[in-house]
């Protein structure tokens, strides 16, 4: 939810540093800096979305657990050895596949 709220409001500050660079060029710096934000987001949701559903290996539960500071629930840590990738599972979800 956090990144759709990121890239809405990187977009909006970019269309507004477009119109605000077709009225005055000089202030190309405020474009280039929305570009420069809009690319390093849509770079981390490309690099980073959610492969550790997706990726091969098995996944094993660990004995790590603790309570979630928003939600106060108890949650599992999970380990795929085949990547090195860890998954926090909230207890009573499904464990990862």
């Amino acid at each position: 939810m956090m990144r759709l709220i990121l890239s809405v409001l990187t977009v909006c500050f970019a269309l507004v540093a477009l119109l605000i660079v077709v009225n005055q060029p000089a202030a190309w710096p405020i474009l280039l800096v929305a570009g420069l934000l809009l690319t390093g987001i849509i770079f981390e949701q490309l690099r980073y979305r959610g492969r550790a559903t997706g990726a091969g290996g098995t996944w094993n539960p660990t004995s790590e657990r603790f309570l979630d500071d928003m939600s106060g629930r108890p949650v599992t840590v999970w380990f795929n050895a085949a990547t090195g990738e860890r998954l926090y599972v909230e207890d009573g979800e499904a464990p990862p596949r």
